[in-house]
C-alpha cells in the first residue's frame, strides 16, 4: 500500500510538472494529506515518529537547493510529500540518486538542444569561481521525473542487495 501510494504521488507530480510545468500548492496539499491517511492507516501512530523524521529530512536536503536556484519549491513540498512513506534513510538515498538523474537529465537535455558547450562553459565558469551563470543561460528540467527516477533506483538497489551510493 506504501508503494502503490509512492508511485501515484510520484506519477501525478510528474504529470503536472510536465503538463503545466509546474505542481500547485493544492496539488500538493492533497498528497500530503492522502500519504499521511496511508501512513496511520497501514503503520498505524507507531511509525508517525518516523514519517515526521523523514519528512524533515526531506526539507532539510531540499531547502538549500532551492535557495541555491538548483530546485523549484514544488519539487522541495513533493520530495517531502513523498517522504511520509518512506524511512530517513531512504530519503537520503532517493534524493542523491535523484540528484545524480537531475544532472544526467540536464546534461543530456542540453545536449540534445545543442548547448552542451553553454552547459560545460557555465559549469566552468562556476567551478572558477567567477560567479553564478546568468538566469537565461541556465537549463531547468522537470525534477519530478528525476525524483521519479531517483525513486526507482532506491527500489532496483534494494531489490539486488545494496545502495551502490
Amino acid at each position: 500500500m506504501m508503494m502503490a501510494t509512492s508511485v501515484f504521488v510520484l506519477l501525478v507530480g510528474v504529470v503536472e510538472d510536465l503538463r503545466s510545468k509546474k505542481v500547485k500548492n493544492v496539488l500538493i496539499l492533497s498528497l500530503f494529506v492522502l500519504s499521511l491517511c496511508v501512513v496511520l492507516w497501514v503503520e498505524g501512530m507507531s511509525f508517525f515518529p518516523m514519517a515526521m523524521l523523514s519528512f524533515v529530512t526531506a526539507l532539510a536536503m531540499g531547502f538549500p537547493l532551492f535557495l541555491l536556484g538548483v530546485l523549484g519549491a514544488a519539487d522541495v513540498k513533493l520530495f517531502s510529500v513523498l517522504a511520509l512513506l518512506l524511512t530517513w534513510n531512504e530519503v537520503l538515498v532517493v534524493g542523491a540518486w535523484a540528484l545524480v538523474w537531475g544532472a544526467l537529465l540536464g546534461v543530456v537535455r542540453a545536449l540534445l538542444s545543442g548547448e552542451g558547450l553553454k552547459v560545460f562553459s557555465n559549469v566552468w565558469r562556476v567551478l572558477r569561481l567567477q560567479g553564478a551563470p546568468e538566469k537565461q543561460e541556465l537549463h531547468f528540467i522537470p525534477f519530478t521525473v528525476a525524483l521519479l527516477f531517483g525513486w526507482m533506483t532506491n527500489l532496483v538497489m534494494n531489490q539486488y542487495g545494496g545502495f551502490w551510493l
